[in-house]
């Protein structure tokens, strides 16, 4: 059974994964944010002076906290709408779709090093939501039940 979830602000949430990539005022924005918050942004690339490598190659910063390790990024293009999410992030629901290597495996190109998804944009970016807030489905208002339900069923979330 699938239960859907209300959002407070989806808007601001998905007005990256409907576009495909952020605009300079969104990425100034989020950086100025992060220097707030004393956060870093994981996809941001950053010179470390001195030896702040852990074991496992992954940067740490001063505040200890670990930047994403650029090759536990995965690419996906969905129709032309390019998204990115950890590798991480997918594998905590290791038996779908994208959260199993074996079967995302088939959509892979290697020559684009992406994954290539010819699916509904505005309905992956409720997939995504799925994985990054574990487990809650968001269903856009411009996009229609049973449409949605196929996409959950395409993806294997049930």
């Amino acid at each position: 059974m699938v239960k859907f979830t209300k959002v407070l602000n989806p808007a601001s949430y998905f007005d990256h994964a409907q576009i495909g990539s952020r605009s300079p005022a969104t990425e100034k924005a989020i950086s100025n944010y992060a220097e707030e918050k004393n956060h870093i942004n994981p996809l941001t690339k950053l010179t470390v002076p001195g030896n702040d490598l852990s074991e496992n190659g992954i940067y740490k910063s001063e505040s200890s906290l670990l930047l994403v390790d650029p090759s536990n990024i995965i690419r996906l293009n969905v129709s032309g709408g390019y998204f990115e999410i950890s590798k991480n992030t997918l594998s905590r629901y290791s038996n779908t779709l994208l959260g199993s290597e074996v079967q995302r495996e088939k959509y892979y190109l290697e020559d684009r090093g992406e994954y290539f998804l010819e699916r509904n944009r505005r309905i992956f970016s409720s997939i995504l939501y799925f994985y990054q807030s574990q487990g809650k489905f968001y269903r856009p208002t411009c996009v229609a039940e049973e449409q949605f339900l196929e996409g959950i069923r395409f993806f294997k979330l049930e």
